[in-house]
């Protein structure tokens, strides 16, 4: 009995234990479509398989053969994808974010509308694929080939493509701001340089086939007139008349302006210090004149008092000093 138990136990760990590491790979991937996230696929032969809107998040694809898989619609952000066989696969809006696609196959897939932000496509081979209004905001694309793929209105924004082959590539409308190392010239249609927003989408209109941006910058920030409807100019305007103006124009609430103030100013300045006279009635031109007379009726060397400075004035001093001396 007791070893019947142990074997009884024995085997419900075993099963516990199987169904704890069991995962999806390639021998029973079927079994856990379309939730695939994580599946252990690596070098898995997936020729032609249904993955519509599958769940492959992370999932380990390296190297796998998905040759005219249809991925349509399905998650493959932060996928394992290096090495793997994608040619004429479908991955029509497929979300690719982050994913490693280096130096993969993907020679005439269907990528349109697909979101391939921040993927790293370095050295893939993209010759023919369909990327119409694909995502590639920050995707790597170094040595990557594009050789005749349809990049119409794709967003490229930030991306990489040094060494990038675009030989014979439909770059019609696609948006190439803020790109790293674009110097190819080899390739048709007219690529939007400036003023792209919004993934996918580009704000301009390129009547001269410069490239660039119609409306510049200046010219965006002149046509901007707010909800009450003041623009700029009219902000100009005011501000200069207002300043220009301003100061001769204040007048004080009691009516009395700067003009006033300056002519009292001046007025009591100038002839203040002719207008000034004492309490006792007294003014400057008194003082002066009593001045004038006061220094005029003094003489000092009259000592007898007769009017005249002469010999007798010695004299008399001296009878004055022998007096005083007698005393």
């Amino acid at each position: 009995m007791k070893n019947l138990l142990l074997a009884l136990v024995c085997a419900w760990f075993a099963g516990v234990s199987s169904v704890a590491v069991a995962q999806c790979d390639a021998s029973n991937w079927q079994s856990y479509y379309p939730d695939m996230a994580g599946c252990a696929l690596h070098g898995a032969n997936l020729y032609g398989a249904n993955l519509y809107d599958a769940n492959l998040t992370d999932a380990d694809l390296i190297e796998a053969d998905l040759i005219d898989a249809d991925l349509e619609g399905a998650n493959l952000s932060g996928a394992y994808l290096s090495y793997a066989n994608l040619s004429g696969a479908d991955l029509s809006y497929a979300y690719l974010l982050y994913a490693d696609l280096f130096e993969a196959d993907l020679i005439d897939a269907d990528l349109e509308g697909a979101n391939l932000s921040g993927a790293d496509l370095s050295w893939a081979d993209l010759s023919y694929a369909n990327l119409t209004g694909a995502d590639l905001l920050g995707a790597y694309l170094n040595f990557a080939a594009l050789y005749e793929a349809n990049l119409t209105e794709a967003y490229l924004w930030g991306t990489d493509l040094e060494g990038a082959n675009l030989y014979g590539a439909n770059l019609s409308g696609a948006c190439l701001e803020y790109v790293n190392n674009f110097t190819q010239t080899d390739y048709y249609g007219t690529p939007i340089l400036e003023g792209c927003v919004g993934a996918g989408e580009c704000a301009y209109e390129d009547s001269n086939e410069d490239g660039y941006d119609d409306v510049s910058y200046a010219a965006g920030v002149d046509s901007v007139t707010p909800e009450d409807g003041i623009g700029q100019s009219d902000v100009d305007a005011a501000y200069a008349s207002g300043y220009t103006a301003g100061e001769s124009s204040v007048t004080p609430e009691d009516g009395i302006g700067q003009s006033d103030v300056d002519a009292a100013y001046s007025a009591g300045y100038t002839a203040g210090e002719s207008s000034v006279t004492p309490e006792d009635g007294i003014g400057q031109s008194d003082v002066d004149a009593a001045y004038e007379a006061g220094a005029a009726s003094v003489n000092i060397g009259d000592i007898n008092n007769d009017g005249i400075l002469d010999v007798l004035d010695p004299v008399a001093l001296v009878s004055l000093i022998i007096a005083a001396q007698g005393k």
